[in-house]
C-alpha cells in the first residue's frame, strides 16, 4: 500500500472516530456529563477531539514509516589485471617452445636466452605455435 493512501486511511480513521465519539457522548445520559445543551456539546467535542487525535497518532505511525527499500547489489568488480610472465633459456640442443595469453591475460611477458644450437620459439595473445 503506497504512503499516500496509507495516511487517507489514516485521516479518514481519525474523522470517523471523532464522529463516532461526538455522536456517543452527546447521547450517553450518564449524570455526570453536563446537562445544558452548550456544555454537554463541547464535552462532547473534547472527547471526540481527544479519540480522533489518539487514533491518528496510532495510524500516523504506521502511515508515516517508510517501506523497507530493497537493498541495490553492488556491481561485481572488476577482476584484477592479469599478467603473464614466461621465462625461458635454451642451450646446447634444447628447444623451448612457449606460448602466452589466449584472452586470459591482459599482459603477456616472455623472456628467453638461447645459447649453442638451443631454439625458442614463443607466441603471444591468441596467437599459437604452429608444429613443424
Amino acid at each position: 500500500m503506497s504512503r499516500a493512501v496509507r495516511w487517507v486511511v489514516a485521516g479518514v480513521a481519525a474523522v470517523v472516530t471523532f464522529g463516532i465519539g461526538v455522536a456517543v457522548v452527546r447521547a450517553l445520559p450518564w449524570d455526570w456529563l453536563p446537562q445544558e445543551d452548550g456544555a454537554r456539546l463541547d464535552t462532547a467535542l473534547a472527547f471526540g477531539a481527544v479519540a480522533g487525535t489518539a487514533v491518528l497518532a496510532g495510524l500516523g505511525w504506521w502511515a508515516g514509516r517508510e517501506q523497507p527499500q530493497p537493498t541495490p547489489t553492488p556491481a561485481p568488480a572488476p577482476e584484477p589485471a592479469r599478467t603473464l610472465i614466461q621465462t625461458a633459456t635454451a642451450s646446447d640442443d634444447g628447444q623451448i617452445e612457449q606460448t602466452g595469453g589466449g584472452g586470459e591475460a591482459s599482459r603477456i611477458e616472455q623472456r628467453a636466452e638461447a645459447s649453442g644450437r638451443g631454439r625458442i620459439v614463443q607466441a603471444g595473445g591468441d596467437q599459437h605455435i604452429d608444429g613443424d
